[in-house]
């Protein structure tokens, strides 16, 4: 499956593109920082470092991104939407 995030800063990839990744989906990051942009779709991976007391680290893999500026491209993206939690449904949680 493949999913697209819009931002590729600190929640992005370490937060939402690694818990993406570890599900099992292709990650396609939407972001504005062309040196950002160019280094995942070179190298299609990434490293996160936990933050918890050991600073143990993941691989983040199946990763690519496209900039914001390529609406050709973001446009054309095929992807699975995620549900997403509303305030009414996370309030009962």
């Amino acid at each position: 499956m493949k999913a697209v995030h819009f931002g590729a800063g600190n929640i992005g990839r370490g937060f939402i593109g690694l818990l993406l990744s570890q599900s099992g989906f292709e990650v396609t990051f939407v972001a504005r920082n062309e040196k950002q942009v160019q280094m995942i779709r070179q190298k299609g991976k990434y490293q996160v470092m936990l933050a918890n007391e050991a600073e143990d680290t993941r691989l983040v893999q199946n990763v690519t991104a496209i900039h914001t500026k390529n609406r050709q491209a973001v446009a054309g993206r095929r992807f699975t939407s995620l549900p997403a939690r509303t305030r009414s449904t996370a309030a009962r949680s």
